[in-house]
């Protein structure tokens, strides 16, 4: 596959970039994504001209495979995008092609997996706020080569609500901090909104509300939405259609499973034990999964039904089963 993906990519560079020489040094994503007052971009590079010396150059982790988050084969208006998370900094970028290209070139990118390791040449722009690597509304201008495949990054835990759902030009917290990057938001409710794929949904974890938007191509219409709190793991994003651009912060979630009841681990004081807990609610029945390498998963004792209580279960420490997980099902 690394083979035949670095061959593509090469072609599709010479077509693609014609005339123009790849730049030597990678471009830092975090400083292609500073913005000023009003959540704009500051970078010299952005909105430059197609030229030479404002070719970006940039490698980090793929956060989603094809057609996970978008949904390039279905009707309406059609775009292909990555979203890569810089690895050993700070930063994210979105990676677009628009549907004018499809026919002519979206075929001959690399089949680029979740957790790929992947190198990005192309000119960077600002849309409304975002900034990111497209094809100008033209000609593909963008490649697109896969240097290894590897596993997704942890998710990394934002603090709260609080901390995400406002715009900070210093983005030392704040939705600019988050942008393109793999999170968790952690003991969060549905507030309001339509539970369908595609959907943005308002949610909350009582310091403030922030979008969760479940991916058009996701799974989401096959299950019920979650009751009660739940951690959430997804692409964080923003899409601002009025300036200044401060709002509209959301997390993008991929599939079901990526909604997560809360389980909460605490030390048993009366033996040595330790206690899996969670927040259960009627109608709802929980089974509690165990693994010893998260991919192999079987239940751990019987279902256990909701009943608005604190549930607890406990297990053993030294257990070589030490990965746990909650499944529920609703009436």
């Amino acid at each position: 596959m690394g083979t035949t993906a670095i061959a593509i990519s090469t072609a599709i560079l010479i077509f693609g970039i014609v005339g123009t020489a790849c730049p030597t040094e990678n471009d830092v994503i975090w400083d292609l994504e500073a913005v000023n007052a009003d959540g704009v971009a500051t970078h010299p590079k952005v909105g430059a001209a197609q030229t030479e010396e404002n070719l970006c150059l940039i490698e980090g982790i793929s956060l989603a495979s094809y057609a996970e988050l978008d949904n390039p084969d279905g009707g309406g208006f059609e775009w292909y995008s990555l979203w890569v998370q810089a690895q050993e900094e700070k930063g994210g970028i979105q990676i677009w092609a628009g549907p004018w290209n499809k026919d002519l070139f979206w075929s001959t990118y690399p089949a680029v997996q979740a957790g790929d390791r992947v190198r990005i040449t192309g000119w960077a722009a600002d849309y409304n706020g975002k900034i990111f690597i497209n094809d100008r509304h033209g000609p593909m201008m963008w490649s697109v080569e896969v240097l290894s495949t590897g596993d997704m990054p942890e998710a990394e835990v934002i603090p709260s609500v609080a901390h995400c759902s406002y715009f900070d030009q210093t983005r030392e917290c704040g939705g600019e901090r988050w942008q393109t990057r793999w999170t968790k938001l952690k003991g969060v409710e549905m507030v309001s909104g339509t539970w369908a794929a595609g959907e943005e949904i308002d949610i909350s974890d009582g310091t403030g509300i922030v979008l969760m938007k479940l991916a058009e191509p996701g799974d989401f219409d096959d299950f019920t939405p979650p009751i009660g709190k739940f951690d959430v793991v997804g692409v964080f994003d923003q899409e601002d259609n009025a300036s200044p651009y401060h709002d509209f912060y959301r997390i993008w979630v991929k599939k079901f499973i990526d909604l997560r009841p809360q389980l909460t681990i605490k030390r048993s004081f009366t033996s040595d034990n330790v206690l899996l807990q969670w927040e259960s609610k009627t109608g709802v029945t929980y089974r509690l999964m165990e693994s010893d390498d998260m991919e192999n998963w079987s239940p751990l004792g019987a279902d256990i039904p909701g009943n608005d209580t604190i549930q607890t279960v406990a297990v053993y420490p030294f257990f070589t089963r030490r990965y746990y997980k909650l499944e529920l099902f609703t009436e």
